[in-house]
């Protein structure tokens, strides 16, 4: 099948994600010049509907698996893929945890990286993308070379990178004649204030006095660090940053009981 033709054919679908789920999937693999499930016919490796136990209890499957390559999920046009990523976290251990966890409503496809210890990436590909070659590699990757779309960066890394720029800040202090612990007396275990006014000071300012600031135009500055804070965890995580406290947590527990049972 033709690129153009096989964007042509989804735009104008309109059946259900039931009706159309398969045939999507099994048109995209023409597409890719890719085997499709029916190739393997044990679904000992690749399969759809492969069934999985969820990690908060249950049994549940996923639209689409292959083995050390992804688990993929459906939607209906239109509709939550956040709810279909959260589904394949609840499989994702009971499927040997794949690196990469698929989602699509036929109009999109949202690809999320899933290695252990990596920063996870998210590519989102539009039906009408498929035509620039370069976004079609992205998704032949997915099928054939996942590990082209591993990120480079570690969590360690993003922490070690931390620690690089605190030492880097002490280096500058050293270049321009200060002392670190001068300056921050404590550097680097812990900061001590400087005399008995400091200490004074710094005796009134409990977390909690500073947290009672929020919501203020006192602390409009934490309130601004922490949605910066949330953003770029959100980020890290392949979230949407505008996530409520609920939602952030059940993302987590899922997460969570994925890791543990794939331990």
């Amino acid at each position: 099948m033709q690129v153009q033709n096989f964007i042509a054919k989804w735009q104008a679908n309109t059946r259900t994600e039931r009706a159309a789920a398969q045939e999507h999937f099994l048109d995209l693999c023409a597409v890719l010049g890719e085997p499709t499930p029916n190739s393997d016919p044990t679904g000992a490796d690749y399969a759809f509907e492969k069934g999985a136990a969820k990690a908060s209890g249950g049994d549940g499957w996923a639209d689409v698996w292959r083995r050390e390559r992804f688990a993929w999920e459906y939607k209906g046009k239109h509709k939550d893929l956040q709810a279909a990523h959260r589904q394949l976290l609840q499989y994702a251990g009971a499927l040997e945890n794949p690196p990469l966890l698929v989602t699509c409503d036929i109009e999109r496809i949202v690809i999320r990286t899933n290695w252990t210890n990596t920063v996870s990436d998210r590519i989102e590909i539009g039906l009408a993308e498929l035509a620039v070659p370069r976004r079609l590699q992205v998704l032949k990757q997915v099928f054939s070379d996942p590990v082209q779309l591993r990120p480079g960066k570690t969590r360690a890394a993003v922490t070690a990178d931390a620690a690089g720029r605190f030492a880097m800040l002490a280096g500058q202090l050293r270049d321009r004649g200060h002392d670190p612990q001068a300056v921050a007396p404590g550097y680097p275990d812990r900061l001590l204030p400087r005399g008995a006014t400091a200490a004074k000071t710094l005796r009134g300012r409990t977390l909690t006095a500073l947290y009672n600031t929020r919501g203020t135009p006192a602390g409009a500055w934490l309130d601004g660090l922490h949605a910066a804070l949330d953003a770029a965890v959100a980020t890290a995580y392949g979230w949407p940053a505008d996530l409520g406290d609920a939602e952030v947590l059940t993302r987590l527990l899922a997460l969570n009981q994925s890791r543990a049972a794939g331990a």
